[in-house]
């Protein structure tokens, strides 16, 4: 019998802080940033289950506010994340980490850059 392969809870705000946005937005937007900005780019995470996208983004360095619809998830908040090399069909990495989630070598999306991208293509997303 074949286990079931669950995503796993990981705290936030830690080493890293996560920026949740909705799934459709999201994934055009990491469409085009992969194609256009691919140095740029930490780790991003799909959710099939609660349909968002979720950016592995620079620890506590952030814009106040962030487009509607997309939230920061820091310290306090936990994120349900694929496990690192296994896929889940309700979870999966678009890009996947370079280093484990726990190492300060871990490559991250910059937030304020991310913010840029949302606010400066908004239209197209």
């Amino acid at each position: 019998m074949t286990a079931l392969i669950l995503p796993e809870p990981v705290e936030a705000g830690v080493l890293w802080d996560v920026v949740a946005i909705p799934a459709r937005r999201g994934l055009r937007l990491f469409e085009w940033l992969a194609a256009d900005y691919p140095d740029q780019l930490g780790p991003v995470a799909h959710s099939a289950r609660s349909w968002q996208t979720y950016w592995l983004v620079t620890f506590g360095t952030f814009p106040q506010e962030w487009p509607q619809g997309c939230r920061l998830l820091g310290l306090g908040s936990w994120v349900t994340l694929p496990q690192l090399g296994l896929d889940a069909h309700s979870a999966c990495w678009l890009r996947r980490p370079d280093a484990d989630l726990d190492a300060t070598t871990l490559t991250l999306t910059g937030a304020v850059w991310l913010a840029a991208a949302l606010d400066t293509h908004g239209s197209i997303l």
